[in-house]
């Protein structure tokens, strides 16, 4: 059976095949679904090596994910996730308190959220810094 990056793309096409639905879409059901066996998937440990061997174990997978994901935006059409990618939310059209204004903030200063954000911004930065820190280095 041909994978789905196989199938999509057409021989001598510029552009991949595509999904037409002809029945209304109801949220949080699947359009397509693919097997996690054939390694189809996008996951932490598929960064590249000469970005992993410049990070430190300390670093979460959500942030090895999170250059995946970069690394595979940066390839543009030539990912083979092109089209997956080019799909994720924008920053300001995801609702999390993590992308709160100070303003925003400060309407839950007095509860227990405001200092999970705050805790959640400063382990997002110290990651960050290492990242940087990594990628400078080279």
């Amino acid at each position: 059976m041909p994978s789905y990056h196989s199938w999509n793309k057409r021989p001598g096409q510029k552009y991949p095949r595509n999904f037409q639905l002809d029945t209304p879409h109801v949220a949080g059901h699947y359009l397509h679904q693919t097997s996690f066996e054939r390694g189809n998937h996008l996951t932490p440990d598929k960064i590249i090596p000469a970005l992993e061997s410049l990070l430190t174990a300390d670093v979460s997978n959500i942030v090895r994910l999170a250059i995946v994901l970069l690394v595979e935006k940066k390839l543009g059409q030539d990912s083979t996730w092109a089209s997956y990618v080019n799909n994720l939310p924008l920053c300001e059209d995801m609702h999390n308190t993590i992308f709160w204004s100070k303003d925003e903030l400060e309407m839950v200063q007095p509860s227990s959220v405001y200092r999970e954000i705050f805790d959640q911004k400063v382990c997002i930065e110290k990651e960050f810094y290492v990242i940087k820190h990594a990628l400078v280095k080279k």
